[in-house]
């Protein structure tokens, strides 16, 4: 069993016991796990391109934390979404490894600074509100189809 940083869907942090991939893919819930490593190759970022409603929102932490352990420009970061696993990363074996309490912390820590941090913020926001117009509009359409293609069909043949 090794220590791992949970980014759950719900913007909290939580360290958890893991034993291995197949818990990675308990917490993220999915089998189709992909991950992206910090720049210097030390940490993985655990997750699955999943299209399940409640990983359609950006997980900011795990995004914050991405975007401080990697040097991408701030227009660049892949915004994470859903359940996000965050592990050290085994070098002689490219496994998942426990993270050491100092790495924890430094995590939990981690965001990016000055106008890189403002630009990510900017991108997340623009991204919610879409996601709210493109619901809205959803919802729209669904309705006027109940309302009128409901009651196109009540009238009958005349």
């Amino acid at each position: 069993m090794f220590k791992a940083l949970h980014a759950s869907h719900n913007g909290c942090l939580y360290i958890v016991d893991l034993n291995g991939t197949e818990t990675i893919t308990h917490l993220v819930r999915n089998t189709d796990l992909e991950s992206l490593s910090s720049s210097d190759g030390q940490i993985d970022f655990w997750f699955t391109p999943s299209t399940r409603p409640n990983h359609h929102r950006v997980n900011m932490p795990a995004t914050e934390i991405f975007a401080a352990y990697t040097e991408f420009e701030a227009r660049d970061i892949p915004l994470l979404r859903g359940n996000i696993v965050i592990t050290a990363h085994d070098n002689t074996t490219g496994a998942p490894a426990g993270l050491t309490a100092a790495q924890l912390k430094a995590l939990a820590d981690a965001r990016p600074r000055g106008r890189r941090g403002r630009r990510l913020t900017r991108r997340c926001i623009r991204d919610l509100r879409r996601q709210r117009l493109a619901a809205h509009a959803r919802h729209e359409e669904a309705r006027e189809q109940w309302l009128y293609g409901h009651a196109d069909r009540s009238t009958g043949p005349e």
